[in-house]
């Protein structure tokens, strides 16, 4: 048969055999958003989403979920899941302890913070976070806040400025006192069940360490304590 190309069309295209005994001129497309669409719309049927839709639709939160572990006050302080406060906990001088949380979005952190109920003779305390390590155990030092000196009981709050992404973390202190602090509540933040009753909730990891900079490395051979610090951390941003 004859030459089916299109010559009036560039670069020269064949037509396209319906398998009919019919042909149907080939359509170059070169607008690729007759097809696709970056920003969906509503009641779209012929068009299908690009990547940059799908990224943008896992990086905007806020547009996207209404997940209550995602959504907080920024310049407020915060207890973060699965623990919240109650009653008090007595701290030991040379404990390094370490208390686990999670955090459920990217943010921005500015303050840590304890409230004490009991301040022993100007102790000091240093509060900082730990990444999380193997076996739920706290890992590398994420920032340290510095040495804190607890002369009366109120609250203390060491400044930091940390960018956190999602994941487990662990809120820790090392003093050199035996100050008491609010406490977390039993049951709500249970890394496992003592194996000798099958009751008591292992709240935090607790491991001698002597005062001083918090190590870079979560100090090895830890116990587990059914009791733990709240600390709070101060929202800056969510990000």
């Amino acid at each position: 048969m004859a030459d089916t190309t299109f010559q009036t069309v560039y670069p020269p295209l064949k037509a396209v055999d319906l398998g009919d005994g019919t042909y149907a001129e080939a359509v170059s497309i070169q607008d690729m958003t007759s097809v696709l669409e970056d920003t969906p719309t509503n009641g779209e049927l012929e068009k299908a989403p690009t990547s940059n839709w799908a990224y943008d639709h896992t990086a905007t939160l806020d547009a996207h979920n209404r997940n209550i572990f995602q959504t907080y006050r920024t310049g407020e302080y915060h207890f973060f899941p699965p623990y919240w406060a109650s009653g008090t906990h007595a701290l030991s001088t040379n404990q390094l302890r370490a208390v686990p949380f999670v955090i459920a979005r990217a943010m921005t952190l500015d303050r840590i913070a304890l409230a004490f109920s009991v301040a022993a003779g100007a102790a000091k305390i240093r509060m900082g976070i730990y990444a999380n390590g193997t076996n739920l155990y706290p890992g590398a030092l994420v920032v340290d806040g510095g040495e804190v000196t607890i002369a009366a009981a109120v609250i203390y709050a060491s400044v930091i400025n940390e960018s956190l992404q999602p994941g487990i973390y662990w809120a820790a202190t090392l003093t050199d006192g035996t100050d008491t602090t609010l406490g977390i509540t039993a049951g709500n933040a249970c890394l496992s069940l003592r194996a000798s009753n099958l009751a008591t909730q292992e709240l935090q990891w607790s491991v001698f360490t002597a005062y001083g900079a918090l190590p870079a490395t979560f100090t090895a051979g830890g116990t587990l304590r059914s009791d733990g610090a709240a600390m709070a951390f101060r929202l800056l941003s969510l990000d």
